[in-house]
């Protein structure tokens, strides 16, 4: 009896250890989606542009993810940058500046049609974040920077972006 004891109470030890485990990243996620210090996690967002003289389109999307060490990967709708050049998925790092303020400063590998390295392509951000909302806004500065020649004129524009909820997938049948 003594030893069915020792054994029931061990098991709901493991079992509340384990549930702890699982559930402290959910917490942590929590705590950092409502401080003003971290961007951490995925987020979509929309850089507006002003008509330019490379054709871009005025609204690009973004798919981003802020990670925790300061880096950002991201894949966007730009796809092409000017007519005959395309660039690869995005790289980039971020840092806080002040209480809910951020900059961003990201990079993509262009190419001509060919598949011939081309240069690069730039994108600067100065990002406000409103924990209460969970949203993002800011300025942003978009360059090609050819490998011969030196940088072209940047594009200015305007960001907004969300944090991507965590939602549990639908019940199946």
């Amino acid at each position: 009896m003594v030893r069915q004891m020792k054994l029931n109470l061990s098991g709901r030890l493991i079992l509340l250890l384990t549930v702890t485990v699982l559930l402290a990243p959910i917490a942590s996620v929590s705590a950092q989606d409502s401080d003003p210090n971290h961007l951490s996690g995925g987020w979509a967002i929309t850089i507006t542009l002003p008509d330019n003289p490379l054709g871009l389109p005025t609204t690009v999307q973004i798919l981003g993810n802020f990670t925790q060490d300061g880096s950002f990967i991201f894949s966007d709708s730009l796809g092409k940058f000017g007519p005959g050049l395309t660039q690869s998925p995005g790289h980039g790092q971020w840092a806080r500046t002040a209480k809910g303020e951020f900059t961003l400063d990201s990079w993509h590998l262009v190419f001509d049609n060919a598949g011939q390295f081309f240069g690069l392509s730039r994108g600067q951000a100065s990002i406000k974040f409103d924990p209460k909302e969970g949203k993002i806004t800011g300025t942003n500065f978009l360059q090609l920077i050819p490998n011969v020649g030196g940088p072209l004129p940047g594009l200015p524009g305007k960001l907004e972006g969300h944090r991507l909820a965590i939602e549990p997938p639908p019940p199946t049948p």
